[in-house]
């Protein structure tokens, strides 16, 4: 998934960034929050839609870039990912991209998409589906499958919530749909894994 990698965002003079909660509020150093920007450099409006704007812009000139980041105690800002993709389970909110990078990690791996789903309890659950590499031996897809797991399981330790970052599903697809740009399309993948798993929202 390098289409998808993240990294430092570089603030320019002149511009203000800040990581703020659901609240709006500003956030301690190292908690992951939504990145927001001012400067005279950000646009002013959504042409022809002041709804979008609003939800964009707050009455004070800050911007919501739409992405979730952590800023550090010498005021650097990494990006951690798209908020719309984070998983939110519990109290927490996850990024699939570090669970996809451990995933990616595993040798029988070629490709994998994390997500999170509908659960009762914890309001998401995650859930990976995964292309495998072709195989060079006898092993069936349900041993190589259940190989995975239990390497997972070694992967990721219990949070602080005493969960952990495991993906409570894991699927063997053969491609990943996609959007007109070409990356992979979250929504459908997801979609496509509760119907499998019988999950409704």
């Amino acid at each position: 998934m390098n289409d998808d990698d993240f990294g430092e965002l570089s603030v320019v003079p002149g511009c203000e960034v800040k990581i703020v909660g659901d609240g709006d509020e500003v956030v301690p150093r190292g908690t992951p929050g939504e990145i927001c920007v001012r400067s005279a450099m950000v646009f002013s409006e959504y042409v022809g839609n002041p709804e979008a704007t609003k939800q964009a812009k707050t009455a004070t000139g800050w911007f919501r870039l739409g992405d979730i980041g952590v800023m550090d105690e010498s005021g650097k800002v990494k990006v951690l990912g798209r908020k719309k993709d984070f998983i939110k389970r519990a109290t927490l909110k996850i990024s699939p991209l570090q669970i996809e990078k451990v995933i990616l990690g595993h040798a029988d791996v070629s490709d994998a998409v994390v997500f999170g789903v509908p659960d009762q309890q914890l309001h998401e659950e995650i859930c990976a589906c995964v292309i495998l590499k072709a195989a060079n031996n006898d092993r069936g897809l349900e041993v190589r499958l259940a190989e995975l797991e239990a390497w997972c399981s070694e992967q990721f330790p219990p949070e602080a919530d005493g969960l952990s970052l495991k993906p409570r599903y894991m699927l063997l697809v053969k491609t990943f749909p996609s959007g007109n740009t070409g990356k992979v399309d979250r929504r459908a993948m997801r979609d496509l894994a509760m119907q499998k798993l019988g999950i409704s929202e």
